[in-house]
């Protein structure tokens, strides 16, 4: 699944505040574990995609807030399918 990083610009004049979507490095069952809304560090895992054995946690690359929603429970992801979306710090504000 392709999700551009940014989203398009808002009416003329004014722009749409960046998110930076993340995405699963895998097919697996992914888990969250931070809310919507949450604030986060750069590195800090957001989420955990769990395969066979293997598991990966996912981590926001900017420090920022969970804008967009992270799979409730356990939820059957496809390797790149956007799990979050994050407001980069400063942005929008």
């Amino acid at each position: 699944m392709s999700v551009p990083n940014e989203e398009p610009a808002g009416r003329a004049g004014t722009a749409a505040p960046a998110e930076v979507a993340v995405h699963a490095p895998f097919a697996g069952v992914a888990r969250a574990l931070v809310a919507p809304g949450a604030e986060v560090a750069a590195g800090e895992a957001i989420a955990v995609v769990e395969a066979v054995k293997l598991e990966a946690p996912v981590v926001a690359p900017c420090p920022g807030t969970v804008a967009g929603a992270l799979p409730e429970g356990f939820a059957d992801v496809a390797g790149g399918d956007v799990l979050a979306r994050i407001r980069p710090a400063g942005e929008g504000r």
